[in-house]
């Protein structure tokens, strides 16, 4: 699909974090690629990432981490502001009359808000803003009103933080409400979210997430779980039922209360042959190893490198993911369906948007550890004594997948709306 035929409009994508390497950061990647075939598209960004090196047309601030980064991370890091200017002016100096400005979450919009100072022509552009999620640390009290803080972060430590970033804060909504033309989300979720922060701007819901189906390749569920075998050496049987967890490490995930469900199942027995596979590093891999110490069928993998990580998924039988108030999707569980796993997740934040329950998979409440291990025990029968029904859902599921969420229908949905604002 082409929109320019003569001269190319230009995009200005301005992500300010790919040190921490996730699924928005997967998606401003594969998003800024796949632009470059009708525009002439930058990325900037305030770190340099191993991710970005084979990358063209990427500009950084610097390849330094920023100081203290160990205590406040990179992302709201009060050290970062001599690079939120640097590369501020990057852009300002870069910017031609015409340009999509194209930003994502703080501190994006705080190298928006510096940019315009030094160039002012930015501020009437047509600027961009997809809200991935609402920043939890410059909107604590909101959000927690809201009822949308996930319980990680309900703690004292983000609360005393919180009014600690107020001049952040309020250059963050005074550049969103004076020179965002519009607001995107990626779900209905975050849309209500970022409507409770942002009270004045046109906030939608664009398009929705995607599995890239070009570069996902399974070849069958038996040579998907040759290769995890050959690379992690687990003695899987061909009998096994195979239970998949691929996230980060973090409380917010309830990771914890899946171990508790397989914990349950175990007891009761007669579940010998269900292996529970976790996928992904965090900061609370070390209590997760102490948790599943003693569990013989619990299997931590740590991180999956890319050429592993779809035959990862195409070995699962059951994919298990409990967000707490999970802002976007979250993007694996349209993996695990495109995967043709039965996928259980929360029935709160993004998932049900994504998840047809008892259609295309399973909602449970994420606390429940017997809704949880029920539901579990469910998908393992349905694999075990009714697969029919097994392969009728699991059909089901990469279908929807296919028709609703592939990358070439976001990108085309998405595109039409930055075009129109």
């Amino acid at each position: 699909m082409k929109f320019y035929l003569n001269s190319k409009k230009r995009i200005l994508f301005v992500h300010p974090i790919f040190s921490v390497y996730g699924g928005a950061e997967k998606l401003m990647l594969d998003l800024f690629r796949r632009t470059k075939k009708e525009f002439e598209s930058k990325m900037y960004t305030l770190f340099y990432a191993d991710c970005l090196k084979k990358e063209t047309d990427v500009h950084w601030a610097t390849k330094k981490i920023p100081f203290l980064s160990d205590i406040f991370g990179f992302k709201t890091n009060p050290f970062s502001y001599v690079y939120i200017k640097k590369l501020a002016k990057m852009i300002a100096e870069d910017y031609k009359k015409d340009d999509i400005i194209f930003i994502t979450n703080v501190p994006a919009s705080l190298i928006l808000y510096e940019a315009v100072k030094i160039n002012p022509k930015i501020k009437n552009g047509k600027n961009i803003f997809l809200s991935f999620e609402p920043d939890r640390i410059l909107y604590h009290k909101e959000i927690k009103k809201a009822g949308c803080l996930p319980e990680d972060l309900d703690t004292l430590k983000f609360k005393l933080s919180s009014p600690l970033f107020f001049n952040w804060r309020r250059k963050d909504y005074f550049a969103v409400e004076n020179y965002i033309r519009e607001v995107f989300t990626l779900s209905d979720y975050v849309t209500e979210q970022t409507k409770v922060v942002y009270k004045n701007k046109k906030v939608r819901k664009a398009t929705e997430m995607y599995v890239d189906l070009d570069n996902f390749k399974i070849k069958s569920k038996s040579d998907s779980r040759e290769r995890i075998e050959k690379h992690f050496k687990l003695g899987l049987k061909s009998s096994d039922v195979i239970i998949l967890s691929q996230s980060r490490i973090e409380k917010s995930k309830g990771i914890l209360e899946l171990v508790e469900a397989i914990k349950k199942i175990n007891e009761e027995g007669g579940y010998e042959n269900l292996k529970f596979l976790i996928g992904g590093r965090g900061n609370l891999m070390d209590e997760l190893k102490k948790e599943t110490k003693n569990m013989k069928n619990v299997y931590i993998l740590g991180f999956i490198p890319n050429e592993l990580l779809h035959h990862l998924y195409g070995a699962a039988d059951i994919f298990a993911a409990l967000p707490k108030k999970e802002t976007g999707g979250p993007l694996t569980l349209l993996e695990g369906m495109y995967a043709q796993a039965i996928v259980i997740s929360s029935n709160e934040g993004g998932p049900p948007e994504l998840i047809r329950n008892g259609v295309t998979g399973y909602l449970v409440d994420s606390n429940n550890i017997k809704d949880i291990s029920e539901k579990i025990k469910k998908a393992y029968l349905m694999k075990t004594k009714n697969n029919n029904e097994y392969k009728r859902i699991t059909r089901l599921s990469k279908e929807e997948v296919v028709k609703k969420f592939s990358f070439e229908s976001f990108y085309k949905i998405l595109i039409s709306n930055i075009l129109k604002v």
